[in-house]
Formats: structure tokens, C-alpha cells, sequence
């Protein structure tokens, strides 16, 4: 008659195996499509970095005002948009939203918001943010439904984040 392993002799091999199947890899990258959506403090924090703008997009044509744009920082719950000066607002995400949104309080102006849409990629030249918002900035405009930026209120800005 043959012996039976021990539970924890099971488990032992069990996570033996697992290790080397599949060893653990940390790595800070896009939530793949289909995966459970982060809270926002956790997918504010995945945003940071120093962006470069690829296009802004007006009216469903690209605008020129975004080569004027030298960079684009989020850290700390803050866009920073450098171009002849720093402007910089703070903003709010939800991604538990289909599309994930965003929502930009714009500093100073009697807490207008600006109602975005957002949606990340990871390409081979490193982490792209398109944002699609309302250019109007009292909040009571509708959140676009696209990434297409078309219509007189709606704006795209994509930007990349480039792998180090």
C-alpha cells in the first residue's frame, strides 16, 4: 500500500512549483483589458510621471497649440502643463467608470471642473494617456462619450510616457 504525502509536504511542492512555473515578476504597467480597476488613489498614483504630448486633438483636427506644450507632469494628485509658464490643477479619477473618468479642478476659478474621460496603453514606446474633456470649465458640460474629439466642447490630448 503506498503512503500519502503529508498537506503540508502538498503545499510545499505545490509553491515549489509555482515559483518556478511561474516566478513572481513586479512590475508597474497598465492594467491589462478585463482586469479589475484599481481605486483611485492606486490609479492616481500609476499616472505619475513626465509626459511628452503626442497630439491634441480640436474639433476632430490636430491643433497646433499642443507643440507649444514642452511637458506634462501628474504627481501628487497634480497636472502640471509646461509651456510658456507652469499651469498647474489638481484632479480626480474614478476608474471603476467605462470609460474611466477624470475630473480637473482648475485653481481659482470658483472650483470649475473640467470633465474628462481617460484611457492608458502600454506601447513599445512606453506608457500612453489620452485624456478626452469638455473644453467647457464649469463642470456642467457633458463628459465626453469618446476619444475622437469631435464636436465644438470636446478635446483630445495624448500623451506618452517613454520607457526608461
Amino acid at each position: 500500500m503506498r503512503k500519502l504525502l503529508a498537506p503540508t509536504t502538498i503545499l510545499a511542492v505545490a509553491t515549489l512549483l509555482a515559483g518556478v512555473c511561474f516566478p513572481a515578476r513586479v512590475v508597474s504597467a497598465p492594467l491589462p483589458a478585463g482586469a479589475a480597476k484599481a481605486d483611485p488613489a492606486t490609479e492616481a498614483k500609476r499616472l505619475e510621471g513626465s509626459y511628452t504630448v503626442v497630439a491634441l486633438v480640436v474639433n476632430g483636427k490636430p491643433d497646433k497649440e499642443g507643440d507649444e506644450v514642452k511637458s506634462v507632469t501628474i504627481k501628487d494628485g497634480t497636472i502640471t502643463i509646461s509651456a510658456k509658464g507652469d499651469e498647474k490643477a489638481s484632479f480626480t479619477v474614478d476608474p471603476s467608470k467605462t470609460p474611466a473618468e477624470i475630473d480637473i479642478l482648475l485653481p481659482g476659478k470658483n472650483d470649475d471642473k473640467v470633465l474628462g474621460i481617460y484611457q492608458t496603453k502600454e506601447s513599445d514606446k512606453g506608457f500612453e494617456l489620452t485624456i478626452a474633456f469638455s473644453k467647457s470649465a464649469n463642470g456642467k458640460g457633458e463628459r465626453p462619450k469618446d476619444f475622437k474629439g469631435e464636436g465644438g466642447k470636446a478635446a483630445v490630448l495624448k500623451l506618452l510616457r517613454e520607457k526608461k
